[in-house]
């Protein structure tokens, strides 16, 4: 059998996923001693959908207490920040006994940035701090002018805003977000390339607002929700609409929960332990 049979150096493996983004977890000592060009290739292949466990995200565990991993995108890129992926491992450091159970103020570290989790009755939550937002320019694109707003929650964010959204972009009748979503990630306006919400509806009573949005993640393209998006888009709403302090995201299939203590924002929303076991790729 080939050096890549089933039998070889397997690599133990979790894998959760927040609102249908989905995460592989690796502990750091799975490939201790392999470049980073050798760790992209694994998470290349480790997160394909058909040839390897298949996700969006993986998160290395550098350490377990405190918690310190970092975040790698499907396409073997580094990432800054994966929201959902933090409120999911921190659920699964609470299972396994990394976290003490009396916690419920917990201090990670995602990418080399420091955040705080706090521990909820009914799952956990993320702060990502004061989002910067700017005011909203314009880019062209298949010779359409797309209004489009910049939010950095720690990674970068455009959120573009739809009719239905109350935004002035009347999309073409065939829109595909998958495909728009592809193409402006890459756009010259983002040099570092971006992610991109297209907010479809919102809905604004008294304090609270409600959206439907689709997300398309730099690195994993598109994506059943996304944590720093839906952050990036409540604080676009929010810059819009001053009384906001609660966003509810809705997707197609799930819901995502921003609240803003004075200027931080808060992330909650569900985490789910999907399965354990080993990967029998090849250990670089």
């Amino acid at each position: 059998m080939g050096k890549e049979s089933i039998g070889q150096a397997p690599i133990p493996f979790a894998k959760v996923h927040s609102a249908g983004n989905d995460a592989i977890i690796l502990e750091e000592a799975s490939w201790r001693g392999s470049s980073p060009a050798r760790k992209a290739e694994l998470v290349r292949r480790i997160a394909h959908r058909s040839m390897g466990v298949g996700a969006d995200q993986v998160l290395e565990v550098l350490e377990r207490n405190p918690l310190r991993f970092q975040v790698w995108n499907q396409d073997g890129s580094r990432a800054e920040m994966c929201a959902n992926g933090t409120r999911s491992l921190c659920h699964f450091a609470f299972l396994r006994g990394w976290i003490p159970p009396a916690s419920a103020t917990i201090s990670v570290e995602v990418s080399g940035r420091p955040y705080v989790v706090r521990r909820r009755a009914r799952g956990f939550s993320v702060s990502l701090g004061s989002p910067v937002v700017k005011p909203p320019r314009t880019l062209r694109q298949r010779g359409q002018a797309i209004p489009w707003v910049s939010v950095n929650v720690g990674n970068p964010h455009a959120v573009i805003f739809m009719t239905g959204g109350r935004g002035e972009w009347r999309a073409p009748s065939d829109f595909d977000f998958r495909e728009w979503g592809r193409e402006l990630e890459v756009h010259a306006a983002f040099p570092q390339r971006a992610n991109i919400e297209f907010v479809r509806k919102l809905r604004v009573t008294g304090s609270r607002a409600e959206v439907l949005t689709e997300f398309w993640e730099r690195g994993a393209g598109a994506t059943l929700s996304c944590g720093t998006g839906a952050v990036a888009v409540a604080a676009a709403v929010r810059a819009q609409r001053e009384g906001v302090r609660e966003v509810l995201v809705r997707m197609t299939q799930f819901e995502l929960r921003v609240t803003f203590d004075g200027p931080s924002a808060w992330l909650s929303g569900p985490s789910v332990l999907v399965a354990e076991g080993v990967w029998f790729g090849r250990r670089t």
